[in-house]
């Protein structure tokens, strides 16, 4: 299967880095205006045909989140997102991998990893200077 990976360093704080993955607004400020955090469960609203709903898998506070789509992306079902945080060179380091669950066409891997790409260097402006460039959904 595939899996996505980028390393993304972060001039800012562990603890900043982490709020931003962990809380409703944190989240919302990077990846996707639209967002409800309901205990180990976050709902994200992008689009028609694309919204889908984490579970918390893991959490271990100064190194890792990961998250288990549940639903709302089809082809992001049976796989895994996890970011891995650690300090380097006196930044916060990132290394983050979606590794799929099943068979992605090429095409659609390519989007994907695009997408990431994009949304983590979001999320670092968000840490480093206080705005991200989080999608902005019609609903919301």
């Amino acid at each position: 299967m595939k899996e996505i990976i980028h390393s993304v360093d972060i001039a800012a704080a562990p603890a900043d880095v982490e709020r931003a993955l962990t809380t409703q607004e944190g989240l919302a400020a990077w990846w996707t205006r639209g967002v409800a955090v309901d205990g180990d469960r976050i709902s994200f609203t992008f689009e028609k045909g694309f919204n889908p709903v984490m579970r918390v898998e893991q959490h271990e506070a100064g190194s890792l989140v990961a998250w288990a789509p549940e639903s709302g992306a089809e082809p992001w079902m049976g796989s895994t997102i996890r970011f891995e945080l650690g300090e380097r060179d006196g930044k916060t380091g990132i290394l983050f991998r979606h590794r799929y669950g099943q068979d992605l066409p090429d095409e659609l891997f390519g989007v994907f990893n695009f997408n990431w790409a994009h949304y983590l260097d979001s999320l670092r402006l968000l840490c480093e200077t206080g705005t991200g460039k989080p999608f902005q959904p019609e609903a919301v």
